[in-house]
């Protein structure tokens, strides 16, 4: 849950407080109940397998399919802004600035790995060390292309929408 905060939030500063806080402070259901009271409800059914509509399970791939979804919309809506204030500002060199804009996530992400090594990880060696910033590389500039590319072709829509509309005489 803390990787998926890091990439909708797109800072670290949310994963760190909860470093410092802790995670037991924000449970909102917390009730001294046996274990087998907090898993099973009285009906017969598991609380956290069912649904709102009781016949539906949910998956660990949709809640991720979600959670992407939330980050194109959101990083999308914040570079269309962004663009916003920039031509606002009489700067139309627009296409420069919506690609890093929504790839900075990326390197959000790269820094957040880098602080889980040090922190939370107990792996030492060249070969974990260099599979693990390998592999975190790749992903970092993956979500970075993908985002960046989401965040330019937002901004291009947006400034052809507001363009479009301009009527010449």
């Amino acid at each position: 849950m803390e990787f998926a905060a890091v990439l909708v939030s797109g800072t670290l500063l949310f994963t760190l407080l909860l470093e410092k806080i802790g995670k037991s402070s924000f449970r909102l259901l917390a009730s001294p109940q046996s274990s087998q009271e907090k898993f099973h409800h009285p009906a017969g059914t598991v609380q956290g397998c069912s649904s709102i509509w009781g016949y539906k399970f949910y998956s660990i791939n949709s809640i991720i399919v979600v959670v992407f979804i939330i980050l194109l919309i959101f990083t999308a809506l914040v570079t269309v802004a962004l663009t916003y204030f920039q031509l606002a500002a009489e700067d139309h060199q627009w296409w420069w600035r919506s690609f890093p804009c929504g790839g900075s996530t990326g390197l959000n992400v790269f820094g957040y790995c880098i602080h889980y090594y040090y922190a939370l990880t107990n792996m030492s060696g060249l070969l974990q060390t260099s599979f693990f910033f390998g592999y975190t590389a790749c992903i970092s500039c993956s979500i970075f292309l993908m985002l960046g590319t989401v965040d330019y072709l937002a901004s291009l829509l947006f400034v052809h929408h507001i363009y479009g509309s301009i009527k010449f005489d």
